[in-house]
């Protein structure tokens, strides 16, 4: 084995493990991204609920400081 196949085989190996450090670390995101997303649901749905009454607007104002909790 030529000094270039060592460099060779040490540089694929470096990159399969850089890539799976990349993957874990997107996979770790993904979770928070939908989390998001599922807050951004529910201020659209409390803002247009808000133009309502005073009544619901405190019951999904109460509703959406139980979500953030959770």
């Amino acid at each position: 084995m030529t000094a270039t196949d060592e460099m060779k085989e040490k540089l694929i190996k470096e990159n399969e493990q850089l890539e799976a450090e990349i993957k874990e670390i997107n996979d770790a995101k993904k979770p928070k991204e939908k989390q998001l997303d599922m807050n951004k649901k529910v201020l659209a749905l409390i803002n247009k609920k808000e133009s309502g009454s005073g009544s619901t607007k405190r019951k999904y104002t109460k509703k959406s400081a139980e979500i953030k909790e959770a």
